[in-house]
């Protein structure tokens, strides 16, 4: 096996991971927060406070 066939099935466990965990917290009507490449540090961080109730972080 070729690194680009590793590298593509690694990231294929990572979005069935994913969907498995998006499903499952679903299931139990959990929060869970989406978080890719384009996430920004303070966006993540103001959404978790939000989601806690804890007002604005700054």
């Amino acid at each position: 096996m070729n690194e680009l066939q590793s590298l593509g099935k690694l990231l294929e466990r990572d979005r069935m991971f994913t969907e498995r965990l998006t499903r499952e917290t679903a299931g139990l009507h959990l929060t869970g927060l989406a978080v890719d490449a384009d996430t920004k540090e303070d966006g993540q961080a103001d959404r978790v406070t939000d989601l806690l109730g804890l007002g604005h972080h700054r």
